[in-house]
C-alpha cells in the first residue's frame, strides 16, 4: 500500500490499529455530531490537516473496518455522521439560493 490511513500503522504486513491516532479519529467524529465545524472538529481532536482532508476522513469507509483494516468507527457513529454532512450541504445550498 502506498498510503496508511491516519489511524492505523503497517505491522509485518497488516494494518493495525495506532492507539493516539484512533482516539484522535473518535474525538473528530464526536466532536462533529455535537455540532464544531470540520475545522473545529479536527482542533479539538488534536489533528492538524485540511478541511478537505478532515471531510474525506469522515467519509471513510474504511474506519468501519474490513478485510485488511480494523475498524476504529461504529456503524452508528458513522451513519450518524454521513446524515449529518448531508444535513450541513442541504442546508448550506439552501442559504446560499436565500442570498
Amino acid at each position: 500500500m502506498s498510503h496508511t490511513p491516519y489511524g492505523y500503522r503497517i505491522e509485518n504486513g497488516k494494518a493495525v490499529i495506532d492507539e493516539f491516532a484512533a482516539t484522535q479519529i473518535k474525538e473528530l467524529f464526536l466532536a462533529y455530531l455535537a455540532g464544531d465545524s470540520l475545522t473545529a472538529a479536527a482542533q479539538k481532536a488534536g489533528i492538524r490537516t485540511s478541511h478537505s482532508v478532515i471531510r474525506k476522513m469522515l467519509q471513510s469507509t474504511r474506519y468501519l473496518g474490513n478485510d485488511y483494516y480494523p475498524a476504529i468507527i461504529d456503524p452508528v457513529t458513522f451513519e450518524a455522521v454521513v446524515v449529518e454532512c448531508i444535513r450541513r450541504q442541504k442546508n448550506l445550498v439552501v442559504s446560499l439560493n436565500l442570498k
